[in-house]
C-alpha cells in the first residue's frame, strides 16, 4: 500500500504512511477539523501551550484513545510523554504494524505549534 507524503507530494510506503498518520493525528487538536471535530487530542490549547493540570497520564490516555480509534494499522506498545519545565515537549509512540509485526516509533513534537491567537 502506498500513500502520499504531505510535505513532498511523493509516494511513500506503508511504514512512512503510518508514521505520518500518527503525527498528524496527535498534532490535531479536537475540534480543529470542521467536519470531524472528534479527531485528535485535547491536551493542547489553541495557542499550543499545555492546558493547566496536564499530566503524563492524561497525555498517554488521550494518545492511546486517538490511536485506537483512528489508526487501525498499529498496535501501540508504549507512549512516553516528555515534559520540559512543566510544558509538554514531545511524545514518543512505539508500535507494531498489525499486518507484518514490524516495529516502529515516532516522536511527535509540540513546542513548535503555530500560534492562532
Amino acid at each position: 500500500m502506498t500513500d502520499i507524503d504531505r510535505h513532498t507530494g511523493k509516494l511513500i510506503g506503508r511504514a512512512d504512511s503510518i508514521k505520518q498518520s500518527i503525527e498528524a493525528l496527535l498534532r490535531t487538536r479536537k475540534g480543529e477539523r470542521l467536519f470531524r471535530p472528534q479527531i485528535g487530542v485535547s491536551f493542547q490549547s489553541p495557542k499550543g501551550t499545555a492546558e493547566p493540570g496536564l499530566t503524563p497520564e492524561i497525555v498517554r490516555d488521550q494518545c492511546a484513545e486517538a490511536l485506537a480509534q483512528y489508526e487501525p494499522r498499529i498496535e501501540v506498545k508504549d507512549i512516553q510523554p516528555r515534559f520540559v519545565d512543566d510544558q509538554l515537549e514531545a511524545v514518543t509512540i512505539t508500535y507494531s504494524d498489525v499486518d507484518d509485526g514490524a516495529e516502529g516509533s515516532v516522536e511527535v513534537h509540540y513546542t513548535a505549534w503555530p500560534s492562532k491567537g
